[in-house]
């Protein structure tokens, strides 16, 4: 009988696959930064570096003002721009209104 010995580097790639694997059809962009802040957040937080943990602090960071990177973002924060595009678009064209007058 053989046992498959997980090192702790492939304990964290199949950690980051997992996670990876539950944003898609979002992409988070593979930088330092973002594993920074996903680290630092769950340390504050007391959480163990589970995939399920990681997508909680993506969660929870989301709407945090350029907090994170996406290659694809997720469709709630997609949406959460798009509609804040129309309201300034509309913002814009009010005040343009109020020049013309």
């Amino acid at each position: 009988m053989s046992t498959t010995i997980v090192t702790p580097e492939q304990e964290l790639l199949n950690v980051i696959n997992a996670f990876q694997k539950a944003l898609l059809p979002a992409k988070l962009s593979p930088t330092r930064e973002n594993g920074a802040i996903l680290a630092v957040e769950m340390n504050r937080r007391g959480l163990p570096h589970t995939a399920a943990n990681m997508v909680k602090i993506v969660n929870e960071v989301l709407f945090d003002e350029n907090k994170l990177t996406w290659e694809i973002p997720p469709a709630k924060l997609a949406a959460r721009k798009a509609n804040s595009a129309i309201q300034n678009q509309g913002d814009a064209q009010r005040d343009q209104s109020a020049f013309a007058a």
